[in-house]
């Protein structure tokens, strides 16, 4: 087992009170509902981010075998998702999907045209970031594209 660097611990602890603020926040009921949603499942998400981050800090540390590298693709995607969920909160949904489509396909554009071998971990960093990205984007974006649907279909059945 390794020590852990303070910029790492510093950072982790910074994660997990971030999610477990998140999750703290997602009860507020002067939220709109899709909102409470969105930062529920992210401040969850975040949580195992943690213990992904730690586990590849102190057990893993270096790309050996595909296990490693689907475990590290799986982990900066889950980095990815919880960046997109987190944006769709603060900016219009637009915004997010045109960030999460244009950096998934630079990102995995430029991950594979830089591939080398003693250089997969970051092809795999940069492609699994920005597809992640995409698919946090997407979720989140047909969340609030249900939600208004919602809206408007209790909106028409409400009598005068």
């Amino acid at each position: 087992m390794k020590n852990l660097a303070t910029a790492n611990w510093i950072m982790v602890s910074i994660i997990f009170l971030g999610s477990s603020m998140l999750l703290i926040h997602s009860l507020n009921l002067d939220l709109q509902k899709w909102k409470r949603r969105i930062l529920a499942v992210t401040g969850l998400l975040g949580l195992p981010y943690v213990a992904m981050e730690l586990c590849w800090r102190l057990y893993i540390g270096v790309i050996r075998s595909w296990p490693t590298a689907a475990f590290y693709f799986a982990w900066h995607f889950l980095a990815g998702f919880i960046v997109a969920m987190l944006l769709s909160t603060l900016v219009p949904k637009k915004v997010v999907l045109s960030i999460g489509s244009i950096s998934s396909v630079v990102l995995t554009l430029y991950g594979i045209v830089h591939y080398l071998p003693r250089h997969l971990g970051g092809a795999i960093h940069l492609s699994s970031l920005g597809i992640g990205l995409f698919v946090g984007a997407s979720v989140s974006s047909v969340c609030r594209w249900f939600n208004e649907g919602d809206a408007e279909s209790q909106e028409a059945s409400l009598p005068d």
